[in-house]
C-alpha cells in the first residue's frame, strides 16, 4: 500500500488487493498545517483542540467539509491530527479501482465573508472634510461608504466601511487608495498611492463581522 502526493492537497492511495480487503478499514489523520486557517475558514463552532472524524467513502465525491466533518467526543492524542479519517476498501470501491476511474473525495472548504472596516489618522493640523475623502478602487471591485468621523484608540480617525461584504482571499485583485476631492470636487489630489486590504487578527474590531485596517496619512 502506498501514497502518492498528486498534487499540492491531493493524495492518491495505491494498494495491492488482497482476499480480506473489502474487510479492511484505514485510519488517517487530518492536521492544519496553516495557523491562519480558522481565520480564513468558514466554519461555524470550529474548535481545533477538538476532536472530529471523516468516513469515505462518501455517497457524494464533492464534500461540503464542515457538513462531511463530524464533531466526536473522543479524546485526542498528543500530536494527533485534529480528525481522524475512516478509509473502507468496499467492493464498489475496489470495482472502481479495477475500471481504471477510482472513487474521489474532494473536501470543500469555503471562506468567510467580512465587510472591511478602516480607520484613517491624519498626522497633520489641516482640516479636512469628511466628505472630500474618497476610498477607492481602482479595478472597481470594492465600493466603500462616505467617511464618517469617528474616535479610536484614544485619537480622532476618519472611518468608513466596504458596501457589500468580500469573500477572504490569502491576497486580493484590488488596488485600494485613498483620495481628496479638491477645487469644489474637480480635482482629486491621492493622500495614499497605496492602501492596503484588511488582514484576519491584525487588529480587533466590535463587529464580529468586520476585518479593520488602520492607516495613517
Amino acid at each position: 500500500m502506498m501514497f502518492r502526493e498528486e498534487a499540492a492537497g491531493t493524495w492518491s492511495l495505491f494498494f495491492t488487493e488482497e482476499p480480506d480487503t473489502e474487510k479492511d478499514v484505514l485510519l488517517l489523520d487530518l492536521s492544519i498545517a496553516d495557523p491562519m486557517f480558522v481565520l480564513y475558514t468558514n466554519w461555524t463552532g470550529f474548535r481545533p483542540a477538538d476532536s472530529y472524524e471523516l468516513r469515505l467513502p462518501a455517497s457524494e465525491g464533492q464534500l461540503d467539509a464542515t457538513a462531511a466533518i463530524a464533531h466526536t467526543d473522543r479524546k485526542r492524542s498528543i500530536g494527533s491530527g485534529f480528525c481522524a479519517v475512516a478509509l473502507r476498501l468496499t467492493e464498489e470501491f475496489i470495482q472502481a479501482a479495477r475500471s481504471g476511474k477510482p472513487e474521489e473525495a474532494v473536501l470543500q472548504f469555503h471562506a468567510p465573508k467580512k465587510r472591511w472596516e478602516y480607520l484613517f489618522f491624519p498626522q497633520t493640523e489641516e482640516s479636512i472634510d469628511g466628505k472630500q475623502l474618497l476610498l477607492e478602487d481602482t479595478t472597481g471591485n470594492v465600493a466603500f461608504r462616505p467617511f464618517t468621523r469617528c474616535k479610536a484608540y484614544g485619537r480622532e480617525a476618519w472611518h468608513t466601511v466596504s458596501e457589500s461584504p468580500v469573500a477572504m482571499r490569502t491576497t486580493y485583485g484590488c488596488r485600494l487608495r485613498l483620495t481628496a476631492l479638491r477645487g469644489n470636487g474637480k480635482q482629486k489630489h491621492v493622500l495614499l498611492s497605496h492602501v492596503e486590504p484588511p488582514q484576519p487578527g491584525r487588529y480587533t474590531s466590535r463587529d464580529k463581522e468586520m476585518l479593520r485596517q488602520v492607516c495613517y496619512f
